[in-house]
């Protein structure tokens, strides 16, 4: 699967957010009152990820209602003065910015069966194909035959016990025919791993090329507009 291009990934917030850290982005005083020419990409949106980041929102994308802002508005705005006294502000942008965040994970997972996001559960419905039964959702029928409910909410039981938790993710062993064998399906990627171990090496090494990406895409575009060099 290929993945977007860089102007897909962006949406009209996030070239919003360009030009207000293009407009910001000028001086910051030093210890000595000294005023100090800021690096270019040092602009809002750089700020302020490094500081969620520090917080642990946005590895997580997670746009919560209980985020503490004050800790985090105070970083930012010791960091970036000029906006001293528009905490309000702050937090509709870095709110802003944690709304695309998601919304571009979501558009870069296109999740399989097998991967369940938080909250979500296995889906166990009475087959009206080829019998009268339940089947798995996980396997194909000459791997687990359909049978009575009870029976398959015990399997699919025993695969969620076996299945992989990467953090808002459960990834549930694969039995059907994406390939020959019993597999694990990647919940940043299209890749599928065969053994449990594989797949965590696998993971921790997709989930840091995914950020590494995420950085680049994020600070490819904050030099400063001719209009303030």
């Amino acid at each position: 699967m290929a993945d977007p291009s860089p102007g897909e990934l962006r949406g009209p917030c996030d070239q919003e957010e360009i030009q207000i850290g293009q407009r910001f982005a000028e001086h910051i005083p030093t210890e000595q009152g000294n005023l100090q020419p800021i690096n270019k990409q040092r602009t809002f949106n750089v700020v302020a990820r490094e500081i969620l980041t520090q917080f642990q929102v946005w590895q997580r994308a997670c746009y919560s209602r209980n985020i503490e802002w004050g800790p985090i508005t105070a970083k930012i705005i010791s960091a970036l003065p000029q906006f001293y006294g528009r905490e309000a502000e702050v937090i509709i942008r870095c709110t802003k910015m944690l709304h695309n965040r998601r919304d571009y994970l979501r558009r870069r997972v296109k999740t399989h069966i097998t991967v369940l996001k938080s909250g979500e559960t296995p889906c166990i419905s009475k087959c009206t194909q080829c019998c009268d039964k339940y089947h798995c959702p996980y396997c194909e029928t000459w791997v687990y035959k359909p049978r009575e409910s009870g029976s398959v909410v015990n399997h699919v039981q025993n695969h969620l016990k076996l299945a992989v938790h990467e953090e808002d993710f459960t990834i549930v062993k694969c039995n059907l025919k994406c390939r020959e064998y019993a597999h694990f399906h990647c919940c940043y990627c299209p890749a599928t791993v065969l053994r449990r171990g594989q797949l965590k090496t696998h993971l921790t090494k997709c989930k840091q090329k995914f950020n590494a990406e995420e950085e680049l895409e994020g600070t490819c575009s904050f030099e400063e507009s001719p209009e303030h060099q």
